[in-house]
């Protein structure tokens, strides 16, 4: 416990500090910005405030910052990036604001970005769309508005893409990254059609947006999804046969739309399915006699 003692930072060769996990207290010291072999910097799980010191982006050789878990504010330093090759940045959960810095992937070696449940607000830098190596964009919780850079949407190996809950907009594309498994963009405001069609989505969160159409009759390109959630949309048209393709779906959630038509057979072959709510839709006719195999834990089809 205590605070972090200017003495600790008096060896100028350090090349890496974890004081992560403490009780640690009052602020990060100015003087870590004039470490220049420092590549490695962990202080979350603390109870740090103040703000981020300036001097930190202009340290050549760090490469991994985590700074989350404290109760952080004001900014990102704004030329963070810009002066080392940055890999990874994790200071999720502070109380951090302001908008990103737009050189953060300059060196274009990052690999994670972590920045949820803070106060950011303004866009998502446009350079994120050069950042060929980024696999890891968490940045839900926040305040962020305006569309996805287009660029995002077509980085070779981005896996995770998790923005929920800003004030984001825009449509998504025909064709998703190569590499996504995850894609959560609920509580924002994305509007245009559901994509039909990505190789490595495992899960794909979409609840609380302006999304119309109608889904997709095939789906054979998403037969590996496990979670598929689209409440609380505009999606309208029948629930297509196609989403028998989605045999290892364990959660399908089509609440709170205009679905019309009746439940087709297929949603009863979905042999892993364990969640299906299809309620608050216009839906008529008679319950599948195949969902009698079906092994559920929750269903709702009420308000039909």
């Amino acid at each position: 416990s205590g605070t972090i003692a200017a003495g600790a930072i008096a060896a100028t060769g350090l090349t890496e500090i974890d004081l992560s996990t403490n009780r640690l207290n009052g602020s990060i010291p100015e003087g870590f910005g004039k470490l220049l072999n420092l590549r490695l910097l962990f202080l979350y799980y603390n109870r740090l405030s103040g703000g981020i010191p300036d001097g930190i982006a202009s340290t050549p050789a760090l490469a991994d910052i985590r700074l989350f878990n404290n109760s952080l504010t004001g900014g990102l330093p704004p030329d963070l990036g810009k002066h080392s090759k940055l890999l990874n940045l994790e200071v999720s959960d502070n109380r951090l604001s302001g908008e990103l810095p737009e050189g953060l992937c300059a060196g274009r070696t990052l690999v994670a970005l972590i920045l949820f449940n803070n106060n950011f607000n303004g866009g998502l830098p446009g350079s994120l769309g050069d950042c060929s190596a980024l696999k890891s964009l968490q940045a839900y919780g926040n305040s962020l508005s305006g569309e996805v850079p287009p660029g995002i949407w077509s980085l070779p190996s981005l896996a995770q893409l998790m923005i929920q809950g800003n004030s984001l907009s825009g449509k998504l594309p025909e064709k998703l990254p190569p590499s996504l498994s995850r894609l959560e963009i609920g509580d924002n405001r994305f509007s245009g059609e559901v994509p039909s069609s990505s190789a490595s989505l495992l899960v794909f969160r979409a609840s609380n947006n302006l999304f119309s159409g109608q889904i997709p009759p095939d789906l054979k390109g998403m037969s590996k999804l496990q979670e598929l959630l689209l409440d609380r949309n505009q999606i309208s048209g029948e629930i297509p046969a196609g989403i028998g393709s989605l045999q290892s779906v364990t959660i399908l959630n089509l609440s709170a739309n205009r679905l019309t038509g009746s439940i087709p057979g297929a949603v009863g072959t979905l042999p892993v399915l364990t969640s299906l709510d299809l309620s608050g839709n216009q839906l008529s006719g008679q319950i599948p006699p195949q969902m009698a195999g079906l092994k559920l834990y929750f269903l709702n089809l009420s308000s039909n």
